[in-house]
């Protein structure tokens, strides 16, 4: 009779289970790079907190914990993380960041989840490094130890690195000391001497004397010139063409029509540095570009590119981006940061080289907005075409629903 009661209970505790299942297919791997600011592996851990806590968003499932560690190994450090947005706090350190993990269950670089990190015009190379000749004011050789610390409390980016850590001892010998340090800011102490001298490290990976480095932050550099723009651009007050030097800022760069890189652009990265851009229609040459970061141009409603070029698109934290337009030839093969575009109503990335994977990811992303009366023209992706699979099938059929207009593969 035991048994039976007991397998009656186990009947009754499966069919529980099916209608209170605390299994979960939403949750995604997200992975952290991280460096000191000396750009070698950062191995403090992370602690990471949930906004929304206790979580009921999935409707089955009730998501609610304390704060809890990531610990990297060799500067890298992986998640299993349900849909949520975190903040992100490292141990023994200043600063935060936050991330938002989407619905979809897949892996992600914690870089393409972020809206507020920075990155020193647009850097994407390793450390500098600094040189520090240190004397007396006797003229002999000054040994104190120095304490470099960074003039932002928050972390930063560096390439596919979060670049994040506590300030940094140097060590002089016969009064010189040497530092390898990720480009940005510093300021540099000596001990319980009075002052300070504040550095600003490039981008470019080479050496320098941290005498002759400038101490303020240069005026932004971009790797494109005014005869670029082969036809018409405005400032954020309409000022249409004209020489780039009546700006008050180049950074107040609205918009840009027939965008034409010189051939030997690889990327631009630094495009980040135009808050003030809208609208950005065109692009001719640039044959042997990589990427186009945008990331952070938070005005941004509009990119409308034929002919693109660049085989990597990083949208992180366009939020007011409304039409994507990347009629590409087969090149395109990445867009990063799509699901923080959640104004976006029309997308066309026809003849793209984008994979199932991706299409997916537009697809979930298009869902979780949650908008209506849309048009995604997914279709035409090379190497055989690219469809919808999983959970992205569905929400063809959810956006369709909102009337939506879907084409894919």
């Amino acid at each position: 009779m035991k048994s039976v009661v007991r397998g009656a209970w186990c009947v009754v505790m499966f069919a529980a289970c099916a209608v209170f299942g605390q299994s979960s297919n939403t949750t995604s791997t997200v992975t952290f790079s991280l460096r000191t600011l000396s750009g070698t592996a950062q191995n403090r851990a992370l602690v990471l907190e949930a906004e929304l806590n206790p979580d009921l968003d999935d409707g089955a499932n009730i998501f609610w914990d304390a704060t809890f560690e990531v610990h990297p190994t060799n500067g890298v450090a992986t998640a299993q993380l349900e849909p949520n947005t975190y903040t992100v706090t490292m141990q023994g350190v200043a600063g935060d960041f936050a991330i938002t993990v989407p619905t979809n269950g897949e892996s992600y670089s914690a870089l393409d989840l972020t809206t507020n990190l920075t990155a020193y015009r647009g850097a994407s190379n390793g450390p500098a490094m600094v040189v520090f000749p240190l004397l007396t004011f006797r003229g002999a050789a000054q040994n104190k130890p120095i304490t470099i610390t960074a003039l932002t409390n928050n972390p930063m980016r560096n390439g596919t690195n979060i670049v994040w850590g506590a300030p940094v001892e140097v060590y002089p010998t016969n009064g010189l000391a040497s530092k390898p340090l990720e480009p940005t800011g510093y300021r540099v102490r000596m001990g319980n001497v009075p002052g300070s001298m504040t550095i600003w490290v490039p981008t470019d990976g080479g050496t320098y004397n941290a005498a002759a480095l400038p101490s303020v932050m240069p005026t932004p550099v971009f790797s494109w010139s005014p005869e670029d723009l082969v036809s018409t651009w405005t400032d954020k007050n309409g000022q249409t063409n004209g020489d780039l030097e009546t700006f008050n800022s180049i950074a107040d760069l609205a918009s840009v029509w027939e965008f034409q890189p010189s051939l030997s652009i690889t990327n631009l990265a630094n495009a980040f540095a135009l808050p003030a851009l809208r609208y950005l229609h065109g692009m001719y040459g640039g044959y042997q570009m990589v990427e186009l970061d945008l990331t952070g141009c938070s005005q941004l409603t509009n990119i409308s590119y034929a002919t693109a070029i660049p085989k990597r698109l990083n949208v992180s934290g366009c939020t007011h981006l409304t039409t994507l337009h990347w009629i590409s030839g087969g090149v395109l093969t990445n867009i990063a940061g799509f699901q923080t575009c959640s104004n976006i109503t029309d997308i066309n990335v026809y003849h793209a080289h984008l994979g199932s994977g991706e299409i997916n990811n537009i697809l979930l992303s298009l869902q979780s907005f949650g908008l209506s009366n849309g048009t995604a023209s997914l279709n035409g992706q090379l190497g055989g075409g690219s469809p919808p699979t999983g959970d992205a099938t569905n929400s063809v059929t959810t956006l369709i629903s909102r009337g939506w207009s879907v084409t894919t593969d």
